[in-house]
């Protein structure tokens, strides 16, 4: 999970390169945004969260009002691991403490 929390900061950050300089050159180690991509799809697809569509969404409506369509995973039941428990875990299995991510 904090590998997966890690790339997902990575990925931000190359996209915030490219949005304020458009410029990849800039984007620091763009070998790693690929590992990234990567690492998150694998996640996903061994984690996947089958009760994601929901009705409901936060999605703003079209110009005349109308409900584009779509979903963002609001409206729905989801079974999730207790985060405080995780980084309970993360804290006592830690090896020699070392908590660089």
């Amino acid at each position: 999970m904090t590998h997966q929390l890690h790339c997902l900061h990575t990925i931000i950050d190359a996209y915030t390169t490219l949005n304020v300089t458009r410029d990849p050159s800039r984007i620091e180690y763009p070998w790693h945004v690929t590992h990234c991509f990567e690492y998150i799809r694998q996640a996903i697809m061994c984690t996947g969260d089958v009760a994601l569509e929901g009705a409901a969404t936060t999605f703003p409506l079209g110009e005349d009002g109308e409900d584009l369509g779509g979903s963002d995973g609001w409206d729905a039941k989801h079974v999730c691991k207790d985060y405080g428990e995780v980084l309970e875990y993360l804290n006592r299995e830690a090896v020699d403490q070392n908590k660089w991510i």
